[in-house]
């Protein structure tokens, strides 16, 4: 019970001497008006978090050894990934993967299915682990390769 009441009254003091290092407040000299809640709020932004990933470059027609679909429209990438945007169906460009893929030595290994979400593949081979994933933006499909 006398620890209980210790570290209450401790914590009391430490709020009072939070309070009391700011200083005196100055009381306003008249009334004060305040915003209305309406005028004050600003509409916030909304964060597409793929904006940052899509490509504005001429694709390329591989990725390392990994093919790009003829039917992309824009490509960029680094050794780490490589995204590029087109018009083919998240099946489409399953399909094209799980027929190219396994010829370059890549054992496919999952998949996800094909929704308003997106689509994932998963791939191995001898380079390590190959994931293909598709999303939906402004129309088109962006996709992601990385190892």
């Amino acid at each position: 019970m006398r620890r209980t009441w210790l570290l209450t009254a401790a914590f009391c003091m430490l709020i009072l001497a939070a309070c009391s290092a700011q200083g005196p407040s100055a009381t306003p000299a008249g009334p004060t008006a305040l915003p209305s809640p309406a005028a004050s709020r600003t509409a916030e932004p909304t964060i597409d978090p793929l904006q940052a990933l899509v490509p504005h470059g001429t694709p390329a027609a591989a990725w390392g050894r990994i093919p790009i679909p003829p039917g992309a429209i824009a490509g960029t990438g680094d050794a780490l990934g490589y995204v590029f945007t087109t018009e083919d169906s998240p099946e489409e460009i399953g399909k094209f993967y799980q027929e190219v893929l396994p010829a370059l030595g890549w054992t496919y290994q999952s998949t996800s299915e094909p929704d308003a979400e997106g689509h994932l593949m998963v791939f191995t081979g001898s380079e390590g682990t190959l994931t293909v994933s598709v999303y939906e933006h402004e129309g088109q499909r962006m996709v992601l390769l990385v190892r």
